[in-house]
């Protein structure tokens, strides 16, 4: 019950995800990360190689990185966006 109201909170995510996950890890498996990808179609998923379930101390330069790059690639989208909804108005 619990992992199906878990499942359905999932599917009603629509904002940007980032899923980041170190390949070490013994806490969320391959399998995991598909099933959150197919209920949160919009997520970009990571996997940090060398770094385990605490891959921020494990590999925070990665890590960080990661975080950076999907924030500014979602930046860059929400002005692209706004720019086309401004244009198309005019």
């Amino acid at each position: 019950m619990v992992e199906a109201r878990l499942m359905q909170a999932a599917r009603n995510i629509t904002c940007p995800v980032l899923l980041v996950r170190g390949k070490e890890t013994d806490i969320v498996s391959m399998e995991g990360v598909q099933i959150l990808q197919d209920a949160i179609p919009q997520a970009q998923f990571v996997d940090v190689g060398d770094a385990g379930h605490m891959l921020v101390g494990d590999q925070n330069d990665v890590f960080a990185e990661a975080v950076l790059t999907f924030l500014m690639e979602e930046r860059s989208q929400l002005i692209t966006n706004s720019n086309t909804n401004t244009t198309s108005r005019l």
